[in-house]
């Protein structure tokens, strides 16, 4: 999870995606550590409720903002993919979403009143993370097992992003949308699986929730209820992040700060670099067998700058005597500039360490370290 966080904020930062998020450099690095409220409305509300109290052109704005925005994303889903693969791609980016609907689940399943059979309760669940209006929503077809129906998109975005890119918006669904879907029913049933059967034009896809109930196996007792959804809860959760902050001290040393950032997902980190300058990707070689890294120069860093750690490991010792390991996943805040005497690292390998540096617009040095 960490790794494909790190690997999707590294490309929509590179496509400029997170310049949109609202966001201030000139903060001090303290208050740089993020704060985001989780959602708690699907984007066919946001836009329905704008649409109550504004005019037709303010909404089509809006509706160009939200469509150019996923045009964005997809863009940068295919420049993953032509790297990483697209089922990677579309991999992380189902993660992201699966994130903010969990989010949305966690607290909706509190005062949602399931009725009826397992499927019904699903579908009960999924139209109130729509929203939607009875005459955007049609049952077609309901068995205790399965319910087919259509329902329109009242935004539309991914369908309009997938007529500009040339993609097929049933197959990006089933990749991206309904895995999400299907672990946010896992809050009322983890029996329910969500899918997409087609598309049938102005934003109306057929859909289906089927069930299937748990197997019980042998000496296992089955999970369900509220024990099933609160495993689910536990499995999405986003993993504890570790931020590495590189720094000056009043000795002209380099040392280190380790920041845990809990509850850390996508959405953080674009609040984190919004504002900043361009990011570049690098890849560095594992270092040779038997390199002595107390043989090695220091160095201070060259810029104030976030790293994001992708893929591989390294060692950083630091003039101070500190030494750390990091990890996919793991960020660095690099902020010991000359005069300090700096750091030294290893790469660990086996595999390359691929990494994205994002420079800091304010490059005003904190000497010391944030936590006294």
């Amino acid at each position: 999870m960490r790794v494909r966080l790190s690997i999707v904020v590294a490309v929509m930062l590179l496509t400029g995606v997170a310049a949109r998020a609202q966001s201030s450099a000139s903060q001090s690095p303290a208050s740089r550590t993020p704060s985001v409220k989780p959602k708690l409305r699907g984007r066919d509300q946001v836009l329905r409720d704008i649409a109550k109290n504004n005019s037709d052109e303010v909404v089509q704005d809006v509706r160009g903002v939200m469509d150019a925005y996923e045009v964005d994303m997809y863009r940068l889903v295919l420049r993953v993919g032509k790297r990483y693969g697209m089922d990677t791609a579309y991999d992380i980016m189902s993660e992201g979403v699966a994130e903010t609907r969990s989010r949305w689940a966690d607290q909706a399943i509190t005062d949602f009143k399931p009725s009826g059979t397992e499927v019904e309760q699903g579908l009960a669940f999924y139209r109130k993370y729509l929203g939607a209006t009875d005459d955007e929503f049609k049952v077609m077809e309901l068995t205790k097992d399965k319910v087919i129906f259509k329902r329109k998109d009242y935004v539309n975005a991914i369908f309009h992003a997938c007529e500009t890119l040339g993609l097929d918006p049933v197959t990006v669904n089933n990749k991206v949308y309904a895995p999400a879907t299907t672990l946010m029913l896992a809050r009322v049933n983890p029996g329910l699986k969500h899918s997409f059967i087609k598309y049938d034009g102005d934003g109306w896809y057929e859909e289906m929730i089927a069930y299937t109930p748990v197997q019980q196996t042998k000496g296992d007792a089955v999970q369900t209820g509220t024990s099933a959804a609160q495993a689910a809860k536990d499995a999405s959760a986003p993993q504890p992040v570790m931020l590495y902050r590189f720094y000056a001290g009043t000795d002209g040393l380099s040392h280190v700060e380790k920041i845990e950032l809990k509850d850390f997902d996508v959405h953080n980190a674009i609040s984190l670099m919004a504002g900043n300058g361009i990011p570049t990707i690098h890849r560095d070689k594992p270092s040779p067998p038997g390199t002595d890294l107390s043989k090695l120069p220091f160095h201070p860093a060259a810029r104030r700058q976030y790293i994001f750690n992708l893929q591989g490991r390294a060692e950083i010792e630091f003039s101070g005597g500190e030494k750390i390991t990091l990890n996919p996943g793991d960020i660095e805040l690099a902020e010991d500039l000359a005069p300090a005497k700096g750091h030294r690292n290893l790469i660990l390998g086996p595999e390359d360490r691929i990494s994205a540096w994002f420079p800091i617009t304010d490059q005003t040095p904190v000497i010391g370290p944030l936590s006294k």
